[in-house]
Formats: structure tokens, sequence, C-alpha cells
């Protein structure tokens, strides 16, 4: 098993620890060098338009637009996918050491490439589609995550902090595993702030030249929503 540290967090008014664990510098810069290039070598996906993707293994991205290239029922999907085996073992061996996935379930890795201020929408994982573990390796850059509880009224799309919330800071070469409380009871986005606050105090302002990419591993279920593709191309 690794050591494992409380996450950088500041709280509105929850002041239970959402991580089930947070782990500081779980890679090496060197190793964070590598991984980067490894994805240079493959072809970033521009389906949805706040990021770019990659998918190691199986092909799939929660939304409930009507994209089969990302909800995709059939094998000529797996053309727009890694092999999982390109995901070096070393890596993939430490993420197992966490204990987080017990039977090694992981079949996808998913990595998403932020710039600028891109974000992701609050969320819950979808349980018919993802399996109860989750972990997220973070590389290049600083961003703060915010998790909210899954009953808060989100009050619209306008990002107003409501008081309901914990931001944990994700740090580079960092790894946040989500599990039981934080898995389910909590949606987790990030926001398009301009200001990141950093451990030490300082502020990290995003915009031209910000790059953070992330890998997230998880399992993938068969309930999953699936689109089959006519001869139109379109969803059928």
């Amino acid at each position: 098993m690794i050591s494992t540290v409380s996450c950088p967090a500041q709280s509105g008014s929850h002041t239970v620890n959402l991580c089930d664990r947070y782990c500081r510098e779980f890679i090496t810069s060197a190793e964070e060098d590598g991984l980067d290039q490894l994805l240079s070598d493959g072809p970033w996906l521009r389906h949805i338009k706040s990021r770019a993707q990659q998918f190691f293994g199986l092909v799939y991205y929660e939304t409930t637009h009507e994209l089969p290239a990302l909800q995709p029922s059939h094998p000529h999907a797996e053309n727009e996918a890694r092999p999982l085996q390109d995901v070096p073992d070393w890596l993939m061996q430490r993420v197992f050491a966490t204990g987080v996935f017990p039977r090694n379930e992981v079949n996808q890795v998913a990595a998403n490439e932020y710039l600028d201020r891109a974000g992701i929408s609050s969320h819950v994982e979808e349980p018919t589609s993802f399996g109860p573990n989750l972990a997220t390796l973070s590389m290049l850059s600083p961003v703060e995550m915010t998790l909210t509880p899954a009953e808060e009224d989100l009050h619209g799309r306008d990002g107003l902090d409501h008081g309901n919330w914990v931001k944990i800071l994700l740090e580079p070469r960092s790894l946040l595993l989500l599990q039981g409380e934080s898995r389910y009871g909590f949606r987790h986005g990030i926001r398009r702030s301009k200001l990141v606050r950093l451990a030490d105090g300082q502020q990290l302002r995003r915009g031209p030249g910000y790059r953070r990419v992330s890998l997230t591993f998880r399992e993938l279920l068969p309930s999953r929503r699936q689109l089959a593709v006519g001869a139109s191309g379109r969803p059928t």
C-alpha cells in the first residue's frame, strides 16, 4: 500500500473529509514527462467542445447528447481507442497497489486535456455506467475540484458559491481516489475560475498557456448507455 496524506482542501459549510485518499507526488517529474509524451503520440479527440480526450481500452464518455462516437455499441469505435496495454505497466501496478480496485477491474483510462480556463460541469459518475471506484492522476498544472452534496441545488449554471461545498486542490503528479461517500454522495466538477489557490496561499492565474492533463482510471459497466449507428452515421 502507498502512503497517503489528507487532501489540501478548503470548506464551505461541510467539515467532512470527503477524500478517501489523496496522494501527493504519486509519480515523479520524469514519469510525468514520459506520460505527457505518451499522450502526444496519440490523437486527441475533439467530440466535445470543452476539452480534448484520449481513451485507453474502452471508449465511453457520459453525456446526455446522442454521440455514438463516445457511447458506442459497435466495434468500429475501437478505432478511436488506444490499447489499454499502452498505459505503462508500472503505472497500472502502482494504481492497483493503492487497493482502490480490488479486482484490478480497470477497463478504461480516460485522458483529458484542459487548456486556459476549461472545466467540467458538476456531476456524479453515472452508477449504471461506472463501477464504485475511481482514481484520477493530475499532471502539469494544479486546479481546484469542487465537491457538492448530490442533493444540493446547483442554482443554475452561474457558478456562484452557495457555501455547501468542499474545494480540493489537485496538485501536479497527485492521485485522487473517490469511493463510497465521495463517489456517490457528492458531485464533483472543475469551474472555469481564473484563479487557483495553492497550498502555500499563493494564487495561480489560469489563462493562455495554462495546460492540465488528467488520467482517470475506472471500470465501465455493461449497463452503460450504448448507441448503435445506422448507415447514415446517426444513432438508431
